[in-house]
């Protein structure tokens, strides 16, 4: 389970057993409401607005060993989405400028030979 540490979304995430009960439980610091349910019969995999909830049966031979419950807030992840994405926007926007400078002038090399004619 330390493993969820190192993911900055996953809030809390559980292993029960195969009889629903609770083997192990991973809960971040300074979560009050991210427990996992105590049961996850009626559970399913589900996403409501930022938060995902991962509901997965561990099968091992045709045997279910099993339930992984993961709970994440995608907040921050949406927010990283959004900064890329306005990153990528004032790049466009500096590559199409330089282009339109740059352009310019070929533009005029190019078309006062014709205008010549």
């Amino acid at each position: 389970m330390a493993v969820f540490n190192n993911l900055p979304d996953v809030q809390t995430a559980c292993l029960y057993d195969a009889q629903g009960a609770v083997f192990a439980q991973l809960q971040k610091a300074g979560i009050t409401n991210g427990h996992g349910p105590s049961s996850v019969k009626a559970e399913k995999t589900r996403f409501e607005d930022t938060h995902l909830c991962v509901v997965q049966p561990i099968i091992v031979d045709a045997a279910e060993l099993g339930t992984v419950y993961i709970y994440a807030d995608l907040t921050l992840a949406y927010l990283r989405k959004a900064q890329f994405l306005g990153l990528i926007f004032l790049v466009l926007i500096a590559v199409s400028i330089l282009t339109f400078l740059l352009s310019t002038p070929l533009l005029k090399l190019i078309s006062s030979p014709i205008k010549k004619l």
